[in-house]
C-alpha cells in the first residue's frame, strides 16, 4: 500500500468549509479513482492547517491520481487554502486497520484462573 501526505494552510477561519468540501466533493472524486483506498484528514487544534493522508493499492494508482484528480481537487479547495500545500509520498510500513471494512467475528477468550477454573476474559478479535 503507497500513501500521498499533503500538508495545507488553511485561510482563517476556514476549517469548517475545508472538511465540508472535503467530505461533499473531494472524498467522492478521489473513490472514483483506480487503486484509492481510503483517506484521513487531521486539522490543527489552532485551525490553521490540514494534513490529509490517501492510502492507494500502489504507487502508480497515487501517481496517476496526482496527475489527474489533485489539480481539480486544488481547485475546489482553492477558496479555504493559502499557499501551494506541499506533497510527499511513502510505502506504508504497518496497517493495523483491516484491508476491508467488513465487521469481524469476535468471540470470548478463555483463561485459566489460578484454581484451575476457567474465565472469562475481554473480548478478542479474530
Amino acid at each position: 500500500m503507497f500513501t500521498r501526505h499533503v500538508i495545507m494552510q488553511l485561510k482563517p477561519n476556514s476549517a469548517a468549509e475545508f472538511t465540508r468540501l472535503v467530505e461533499k466533493t473531494v472524498l467522492p472524486m478521489m473513490r472514483r479513482q483506480s487503486g484509492f483506498r481510503d483517506e484521513i484528514t487531521f486539522i490543527s487544534t489552532d485551525d490553521s492547517e490540514a494534513v490529509a493522508n490517501s492510502f492507494w493499492a500502489t504507487k502508480a494508482d497515487a501517481d496517476a491520481y496526482g496527475l489527474s484528480c489533485y489539480p481539480q481537487v486544488l481547485k475546489v479547495l482553492s477558496k479555504v487554502l493559502e499557499g501551494t500545500p506541499r506533497v510527499g509520498t511513502a510505502v506504508v510500513s504497518k496497517l493495523d486497520a483491516p484491508q476491508d471494512r467488513r465487521p469481524r467475528r469476535v468471540k470470548p477468550a478463555t483463561l485459566p484462573s489460578l484454581r484451575g477454573e476457567e474465565k472469562s476474559a475481554p473480548l478478542r478479535h479474530e
